[in-house]
């Protein structure tokens, strides 16, 4: 069944065969393929507009956008300061400038354009991340305040930046500060709860998962960092009860057979644990928990020369199972509970634009 998107598509295209030469119609199209998971599909119909109208600002800004998630950054970085150096200044365009330079690793020019941007309360997606990245990568994370806003999710998005970051204190800080202004927010309590985990605070840290799962309880990766403090707590009762809990909303989510195995390793049922890590791998092959059941397997099959090098892989060297801190655990379960997509969230054409943006060729149709 065709797609209100296919339907717009095709119409579209009708109308190009009728006019060939339209290059609003082509950027219309572009925009479209834009949108989707063929984004490269946009490619000869911004190649078609530019030759048309050379210099056509939203046709240039959608070709950016192009080559930013093909990869072409050097390229992409061109065409938003060829904009910005015709006077082409909306927000939308300075933004996709400093994720450019942001994925370059040139800090140092994208931060006084995300400053400027937070400035003008502009609202795009992902650009307290890219604040919190950008004041990290400059040595200045002592600037990273909690934002005036009464925006919880503006400061769920810096304190998970900070978690990916490997900054657990700071964003605990900003992370409490959200769950403080909005106690119902589960993803706050969430990231709350992981920063104490980091730092090694079981009890907090399981105090405030219980709180994300009460809040969130079809979010499967609460529960699962819940069950993971229980096991550190050694609670291998109440790690099988979430893990339960956890099947019983969705069975094919490959952590929490993983978690299981692990749990089943620790109370030496190792052939459980065989079974249950195989059913997670088969999930998911590079599962973590897996990934750790497999290890202790490893050892408990006498083969430490493979058990101990998996375990550094997988807990950031911090030693075997069973010690406090999990850190490479904990960014990956940061890194999921952030928002799908690139962490610079660039923004496409369709960002809400201005009227003043609407008259300079910008705006989504």
């Amino acid at each position: 069944m065709a797609t209100s998107v296919d339907a717009r598509l095709s119409r579209l295209q009708t109308f190009l065969e009728a006019d060939p030469d339209n290059p609003l119609l082509l950027c219309d199209l572009a925009d479209l393929h834009l949108q989707s998971a063929h984004k490269d599909d946009a490619r000869p119909y911004l190649e078609r507009a530019l030759k048309l109208r050379p210099h056509d600002p939203r046709a240039t800004y959608m070709l950016a956008v192009l080559e930013y998630f093909a990869g072409r950054l050097a390229e992409s970085e061109a065409l938003t300061a060829q904009l910005l150096a015709q006077e082409q200044q909306s927000p939308a365009i300075r933004h996709q400038h400093a994720c450019t330079l942001a994925k370059l690793g040139d800090f140092a020019q994208a931060l006084p354009l995300i400053e400027r941007l937070l400035e003008e309360h502009v609202g795009l997606p992902g650009l307290d991340a890219l604040h919190v990245r950008a004041l990290h990568a400059q040595g200045r994370l002592a600037q990273v305040h909690v934002p005036e806003t009464r925006n919880v999710e503006a400061r769920v998005e810096r304190g998970m930046t900070l978690l990916a970051l490997d900054e657990p204190r700071e964003a605990a800080r900003v992370l409490g500060s959200a769950a403080e202004l909005a106690p119902g927010d589960g993803s706050a309590w969430l990231g709350w709860g992981l920063a104490d985990l980091m730092t090694g605070d079981l009890g907090a840290a399981r105090t405030r998962l219980d709180n994300a799962v009460s809040r969130m309880p079809e979010h499967l990766g609460a529960r699962n960092a819940l069950a993971w403090t229980q096991i550190l707590q050694n609670d291998l009762d109440g790690a099988t009860a979430t893990l339960e809990a956890c099947q019983a909303r969705d069975d094919t989510f490959a952590e929490t057979w993983g978690c299981l195995a692990v749990v089943a390793a620790l109370q030496a049922r190792w052939d459980d644990a065989g079974e249950l890590c195989r059913t997670a791998l088969r999930l998911q092959a590079d599962s973590f928990s897996a990934r750790a059941a497999q290890a202790l397997l490893e050892g408990h099959r006498g083969r430490h020369e493979r058990a101990v090098p998996m375990l550094r892989a997988l807990f950031g060297g911090m030693g075997p199972l069973g010690q406090r801190h999990f850190q490479d655990m904990v960014r990956r379960l940061a890194q999921e509970a952030r928002a799908p997509g690139d962490s610079t969230m660039t923004t496409t054409t369709t960002t809400t634009t201005t009227k003043k943006e609407e008259s300079n060729g910008l705006a989504t149709p």
